[in-house]
C-alpha cells in the first residue's frame, strides 16, 4: 500500500526493500511443523481475524484518486470494532470486512491515528449478537527469543498464520518511516520477530503462545517488525472512545546524548520549535534534559527515544510540567505547560472547478513554509490543463492561496465559499468573470487570473455535414493487382457496404474494384490507407447522382450512386463527462458497429470510482439505475439523478464485446462532490 519514506541517514539499500507490510515482502523460508500448543493459541484468535478489502482516497497530479487495497485486523469490542493499521484503514471511503466465518460485512472508520500508525473500524450489521474478540497481552513481558505466531491475511487470501521467534524487543529504523506526514518512529520502537509476513499482513495480530496479542504486525524487511500491543492497546481505546488520539506536546525534539561529552544522564535537545511551550519556558537547542516532572531521562542510544517521546505526550495537557535541564556547568528548572499536539499535516482535498488539490496549513506546515499564521490554503498539486495550471502566472505546488477577488481565503472551507457565490452570479445571469487569485510562493505575494472550470456536458458537434459514399474502399496498387489476376486495374476496392444506404440500393458489392468517381479516375496513392473514394464523394453535394464504374468480374460496369450525408464520426460525436464518476462517453457511431441504444465509454480517469467498478473504454453504458442511456442527453440526465439522490450503490448495465454485465459502482459522497 505505501513504501516507507525517509531522508535521515541508513542504506539506501535498506531505504529500498524496507516495507510497510501492506505492499511487499521478501520470501521466506519453510517453517517447522507448529508444535501442538499452537493450536491453542490460534484458535483463541482467529474467530476475531477479519480481512479488510478497502477503497481510499489519495491525491496525484492535483486530483483525488481512489485506490483500492486489503489487509487485515483483529475484532477488540464484542460490538464490532476491529483494529488495523493506518496505513490500511486510515484514509479509508469503503472497507468491506471478510469475517473468519465467511460473512462480509461493510465498516465504517471510526478513527485513525498516523503517528501510530493504527485505526479503528467498526462492523455493521450483527444485531444484537456479539463478535467474538482478541484479548491483549502484556507485550513489555516479551522475551528475546520467544516464540509467536503472525495472524492476518496475506495477499488479500483467506486468514493464514506463519510462527518465529521475538527477535529484538526495540526495532528503530535507521531512516524516517513517514506516513502522513508523521515520523512513526517517534513512538514506536517495533517488535523484531521473524514470523514470515506478506502483502496484506499489515494490521494482523503478532500473537504469543497464551493466545494473547501482543503486537500489530506493520513493516517488513525482511524481518517483520510489530507495533507493541500496549501501545496499541492504548492508541485503540482512545480511539474507540473519542476517535482520536490526544498528545501533549512541548515543542522538543530530542535525540540521543552524543558520543565523547561529558554527559553521562538525560537526553539532548536538538531543536526548540519556535512559538512553543518549551521556547517560551526558555529551553534551548543544546540542553540536555535530566527529568520530566520529577523523573529523570536518560537517551543514550536511539532505541532509548521511542519510549521517551512516548512517556512525554502523555503527560496532562494544560497542567505545568517542571523540566530540569542542563546548560553548560549549571542545572535549571523551567515550568512547561504543554498543549495539545496537533497534527503535522493537514489532509488533502480536491477543489475540481480550479483543477488542484490543496489543504489547511497546520502550524507545523506553517512554520516549514516560513509564514507567520496558518491563514490560507496550501496548494499540493495542480492537475495539468486546469485552471491553476492554465492562469499565467500558473500555481504550483508550494504556493499558499490566500484572497479570492480581494477577500481573505483563511481555509479550503473559506475557498468554497468564494467559488460558491462566484457559480451563483453566473447562475443569476452576470457575466463570468475570472478570479483574481492572490497567492504567496517564498516570501512574494503575487497575483493572477483564473478561469473556473464548468461542468461539461454533452458536446455536440456543429461542423457542415459532408457528403458520402455508404461504402469504404481500399487503395489497390499495381503490384497487388497483378498478384489478384487484374493487371493493369487501377482503383481501390470496395471493403464494406452499409446495409440500406444508397450504395447497398445501387449494387455495389464488396470486392468490386471502384475505377472512377463521377468520371475522375480513382489513383491508388502509393504508401497510403486512406479511402480514395470517400475523398471524391467529400467533394461533391449531398443528394448528388453520380456514376461509379467498377470492375467485377473481368469487366467494367457504371452504377448510379445517390450520395447521403456522412454519419457522425467519432470525433464528432456528442459526447459527456461525468465529473462524479470520472468517465467520458459518447453517442454510437454507425462506424463502431454496434447495436442501436447505448454510449460507448471514450475514456475511464483511473482512481476513478466507475474505474473501481471496473467501467473500461469500450464498453457501452445501457442503462443506470435501470434508466437506458440510448444517448449521451439520456445519460447526462441519469448522471444528474445520481448526483442528487447520492445512492449507496449505482449499478451501471453495459455491453462488452457480445455479452453484457452489471457493474456495482459504490461511491463514498462527500460534501464536495455536487453535480
Amino acid at each position: 500500500m505505501m513504501r516507507l519514506i525517509g531522508a535521515a541517514g541508513g542504506s539506501a539499500l535498506l531505504a529500498a526493500i524496507v516495507t510497510f507490510t501492506g505492499l511487499a515482502h521478501a520470501a521466506a523460508p519453510q517453517q517447522a511443523p507448529a508444535p501442538a500448543s499452537f493450536a491453542d493459541a490460534i484458535a483463541a484468535v482467529r474467530p476475531a481475524l477479519v480481512r479488510l478489502a478497502v477503497v481510499f482516497s489519495d491525491t496525484d497530479g492535483g486530483r483525488e484518486v481512489r485506490r483500492e487495497a486489503s489487509g487485515s485486523g483483529f475484532i477488540i469490542t464484542p460490538d464490532g470494532h476491529v483494529l488495523t493499521n493506518h496505513h490500511v484503514a486510515g484514509r479509508a471511503s469503503r472497507v468491506r470486512a471478510t469475517l473468519a466465518d465467511g460473512r462480509q460485512l461493510d465498516a465504517d472508520l471510526v478513527g485513525s491515528d498516523p503517528l501510530a500508525d493504527l485505526a479503528v473500524v467498526k462492523l455493521r450489521g450483527n444485531g444484537t449478537t456479539p463478535f467474538a474478540t482478541a484479548s491483549f497481552g502484556d507485550s513489555s513481558a516479551l522475551a528475546l527469543g520467544e516464540p509467536v505466531l503472525a495472524m492476518g491475511s496475506p495477499l488479500g487470501l483467506s486468514q493464514s498464520v506463519t510462527a518465529g521467534i521475538v527477535s529484538n524487543l526495540a526495532l528503530v529504523m535507521p531512516r524516517e518511516v513517514q506516513l502522513d506526514g508523521e515520523d512513526i518512529g517517534t513512538l514506536v520502537g517495533w517488535i523484531g520477530h521473524d514470523a514470515p509476513i506478506f502483502p496484506g499482513n499489515s494490521g494482523g495480530p503478532l500473537v504469543n503462545l497464551r493466545g494473547e496479542v501482543i503486537g500489530v504486525n506493520d513493516i517488513g524487511f525482511g524481518l517483520g517488525g510489530a507495533i507493541p500491543g500496549n501501545l496499541a492497546r492504548e492508541v485503540a481505546e482512545a480511539l474507540v472512545r473519542d476517535g482520536r488520539v490526544r498528545r501533549a506536546w512541548m515543542g522538543l525534539e530530542l535525540q540521543p546524548l552524543v558520543d565523547g561529552t561529558a554527559a553521562t544522564a538525560g537526553a539532548l535537545v536538538g531543536s526548540v520549535l519556535e512559538g512553543s511551550p518549551a521556547a517560551r519556558a526558555g529551553v534551548v537547542a543544546g540542553d540536555v534534559l535530566l527529568a520530566a516532572g520529577g523523573a529523570a531521562v536518560l537517551a543514550r542510544t536511539p532505541e532509548d527515544l521511542a519510549p521517551l517521546n512516548l512517556r512525554l505526550a502523555r503527560l496532562p495537557i494544560g497542567s505545568p510540567v517542571d523540566l530540569t535541564v542542563r546548560r553548560d556547568t549549571r542545572e535549571l528548572t523551567v515550568s512547561v505547560t504543554p498543549v495539545e499536539r496537533e497534527p503535522r499535516r493537514a489532509r488533502a482535498e480536491e477543489v475540481t472547478s480550479l483543477g488542484f488539490t490543496g489543504s489547511n496549513l497546520t502550524s507545523w506546515r506553517a512554520r516549514e513554509l516560513r509564514r507567520e499564521d496558518t491563514a490560507g490554503v496550501e496548494v499540493t498539486g495542480v492537475r495539468p490543463g486546469g485552471s491553476l495550471d492554465a492562469a499565467r502566472p500558473k500555481l504550483q505546488a508550494g504556493d499558499v492561496i490566500v484572497a479570492v477577488d480581494g477577500t481573505r481565503v483563511d481555509s479550503l472551507d473559506a475557498l468554497r465559499a468564494r467559488l460558491a457565490a462566484h457559480r451563483q452570479n453566473a447562475a443569476g445571469g452576470q457575466p463570468p468573470a475570472a478570479l483574481l487569485v492572490a497567492f504567496e510562493r517564498s516570501g512574494e505575494r503575487l497575483a493572477t487570473l483564473v478561469e473556473p472550470a464548468t461542468r461539461e456536458s454533452a458536446d455536440r458537434s456543429t461542423d457542415a455535414a459532408r457528403a458520402w459514399l455508404p461504402a469504404t474502399t481500399q487503395p489497390l496498387p499495381p503490384a497487388l493487382a497483378d498478384r489478384l489476376g487484374m493487371p493493369g486495374v487501377q482503383g481501390a476496392f470496395v471493403t464494406r457496404v452499409y446495409p440500406g444506404e444508397a450504395g447497398a440500393a445501387a449494387d455495389l458489392r464488396v470486392g468490386d474494384v471502384v475505377v472512377a468517381f463521377d468520371d475522375e479516375p480513382v489513383a491508388a496513392p502509393r504508401g497510403q490507407d486512406a479511402d480514395p473514394v470517400a475523398a471524391l464523394a467529400r467533394q461533391r453535394r449531398i443528394g448528388s447522382v453520380v456514376p461509379v464504374r467498377i470492375w467485377r468480374e473481368g469487366r467494367e460496369h457504371t452504377l448510379e450512386v445517390t450520395l447521403a450525408a456522412a454519419p457522425p464520426s467519432a470525433r464528432d460525436a456528442p459526447r459527456y463527462r461525468d465529473a462524479l464518476f470520472e468517465f467520458t462517453a459518447r453517442d454510437l457511431v454507425l462506424y463502431d458497429d454496434e447495436p442501436a441504444g447505448g454510449v460507448k465509454v471514450d475514456e475511464v480517469t483511473e482512481g476513478g470510482w466507475a474505474a473501481l467498478a471496473r467501467l473500461r473504454p469500450g464498453d457501452v453504458v445501457l442503462s443506470v439505475d435501470g434508466t437506458a442511456t440510448g444517448d449521451v442527453a439520456a445519460l447526462e440526465r441519469a448522471m444528474a439523478t445520481v448526483a442528487g439522490a447520492r445512492p449507496d450503490r449505482v449499478v451501471l448495465l453495459v455491453r462488452r464485446g457480445v455479452a453484457t454485465r452489471f457493474l456495482d459502482v459504490r461511491p463514498a459522497w462527500t460534501p464536495n462532490d455536487r453535480p
